[in-house]
């Protein structure tokens, strides 16, 4: 993989990456505007309240959300009451938190309209309830008798579709807290496989990056990609449209696997091996493998001679662009008509999927 060298602005102790000449955006601005430059002020810091004894995140005037509104209404600063500590409501056969006047807050907010106080939905679902969206569909119901993704569908106002059966228990990855399916011989799934391979002691995942985690890894100018499970530079990572210009989940390398193993009815792991063992280089040249210009997965075009087709058991291994594209196929064309080119006849003879197992088939000689 190569790594792009992040230059960091000339403000002395400012950090950020340079991306108007030798300053960051914030440092240029003042610049353009005439301003002395100055220190930044650094995001997303954490803060607490700065009554004694609390240990919740500040609001605004020094103080967390429940201290600023005693602050708001003139009365005198008091401990707060944990949610752990305030009790059950007092409705019977109503085990929420206590809120006020003895009541949770939907009771008390029906004590307020003048409502006769009745008991509230039971929003807890029976596991083995399952989605009424469409015949077949394995997933538990979360809102509407509908599993959570065909309730967004409903919600949305788009047409229901066929959602991936859920993985069985028996099928699940044994990782830590992990619910994915299994991907190698092991019974681990594809991120705690990596960190086994990588010699790390398996954790578990974290699939989703919190807001104010990512502002600092941007801070940084790293990110955390959730199938590899690591930090890698910003300059591996795509960016989402969808999520305001933020980086996607996965790095370029993890998203571009993915997209050669569905193509190739191949596990994500199967063409992580591949890679690794072609040390990130094509197979027949010294190109290397780089997020701009990656490596392509060559199948046997004699078993899968259909433009876009591939059955996953004729795949030979990653070439360039040149050699997938140009050298290969007019190789194979003239092959036998003429002396042999070694590198082209020793990978077609001996393509690294099969020198890996990862499939039977051998081209052979012509």
């Amino acid at each position: 993989m190569s790594i792009s060298r992040r230059r960091e602005c000339e403000f002395a102790g400012c950090g950020r990456e340079a991306n108007r000449g030798v300053l960051c955006q914030s440092h240029y601005n003042q610049k353009r505007q005439g301003k002395q430059l100055t220190a930044l002020q650094t995001r997303n810091v954490w803060r607490g309240c700065d009554f004694e004894g609390c240990e919740r995140p500040h609001l605004a005037k020094g103080y967390c959300n429940g201290h600023y509104n005693q602050l708001r209404s003139g009365a005198d600063l008091r401990p707060l009451v944990s949610k752990e500590t305030r009790g059950t409501c007092r409705f019977a056969g109503c085990e929420r938190s206590l809120q006020a006047r003895g009541l949770c807050t939907a009771h008390y907010q029906q004590l307020r309209k003048g409502a006769e106080l009745t008991p509230l939905y039971d929003w807890v679902i029976k596991s083995e309830d399952k989605c009424a969206a469409l015949p077949g569909c394995e997933h538990s119901v979360y809102s509407s008798s509908l599993c959570r993704t065909h309730n967004d569908q409903r919600r949305r106002g788009v047409p229901f579709t066929v959602l991936q059966a859920p993985v069985r228990k028996e099928h699940q990855c044994w990782g830590p807290e992990c619910a994915r399916a299994r991907e190698d011989a092991k019974g681990l799934c594809r991120s705690h496989a990596l960190m086994q391979r990588r010699g790390q002691p398996l954790m578990p995942l974290v699939l989703r990056t919190p807001t104010d985690a990512g502002g600092q890894f941007i801070e940084r100018g790293v990110y955390w990609c959730t199938s590899c499970q690591q930090e890698l530079p910003l300059a591996h990572f795509g960016t989402d449209a969808g999520r305001g210009g933020l980086p996607r989940g996965n790095c370029k390398l993890c998203q571009g696997i993915v997209t050669r193993a569905n193509k190739h009815k191949r596990t994500f792991l199967d063409v992580h091996l591949l890679f690794e063992h072609q040390r990130y280089k094509c197979a027949v040249c010294p190109v290397r493998h780089s997020d701009g210009d990656g490596l392509h997965l060559d199948h046997d075009h004699a078993c899968c001679p259909r433009k876009g087709e591939s059955c996953g058991q004729c795949i030979r291994g990653l070439l360039c662009w040149g050699c997938n594209g140009g050298v290969l196929p007019w190789y194979e064309r003239i092959r036998g008509q003429g002396p042999p080119y070694p590198p082209l006849e020793s990978y077609l003879n001996d393509p690294p999927a099969a020198s890996l197992g990862l499939t039977n088939h051998s081209s052979g000689s012509a």
